[in-house]
């Protein structure tokens, strides 16, 4: 059995994928469209709930992130 303890260990390409942008842009088309959509909603109640779900999931992350000092992986919150 060969010992592989002193070689170096796996480093990925340098070079970044190169199909990566226009999937972020993308993306942040989608998230602008979807802003301004659940900004126009008419029912108050709706729109508040909204708010209100998206203001605790961001207090929520923001104090998981200062606790333990780390972002949240999947695994993390899968682990929860």
């Amino acid at each position: 059995m060969r010992d592989t303890r002193d070689e170096a260990p796996f480093t990925p390409p340098s070079r970044p994928a190169k199909d990566g942008s226009p999937k972020f842009g993308r993306l942040l088309v989608v998230l602008v469209l979807a802003l301004l959509l659940s900004a126009n909603i008419r029912q108050g109640w709706l729109r508040w709930g909204f708010a209100g779900v998206f203001s605790a999931s961001a207090v929520f992350f923001d104090a998981y992130t200062r606790i333990t000092a780390d972002y949240l992986t999947y695994s993390g919150f899968i682990s929860m």
